[in-house]
């Protein structure tokens, strides 16, 4: 990803730093790899005073942070059994 922002290698060190910091923490279990790899970039570029868009990270992303999800038709019926409109 910081290859593709064309990014000097101090930001790509620090976000590598952040990673690794949250790695160690055990943070990422259940999160999306890619995304923190993306919010620490996001980070990272905010310290080094070089700040780039939330939507500049995303572009460049390997998956899309939100993608359309398809609507149902009807409702959904909650545990109690009761259908409820959506």
């Amino acid at each position: 990803m910081a290859d593709r922002l064309g990014l000097v290698p101090t930001i790509k060190d620090r976000a590598n730093e952040l990673f690794r910091d949250i790695a160690e923490l055990k943070s990422i279990r259940g999160r999306s790899a890619s995304a923190i790899h993306a919010a620490c970039l996001y980070i990272a570029c905010r310290q080094e005073d070089k700040p780039r868009t939330f939507k500049e990270i995303c572009a460049v992303r390997a998956h899309p942070l939100s993608s359309p999800v398809p609507r149902k038709t009807g409702g959904t019926k909650s545990a109690w059994g009761k259908v409820h409109a959506t």
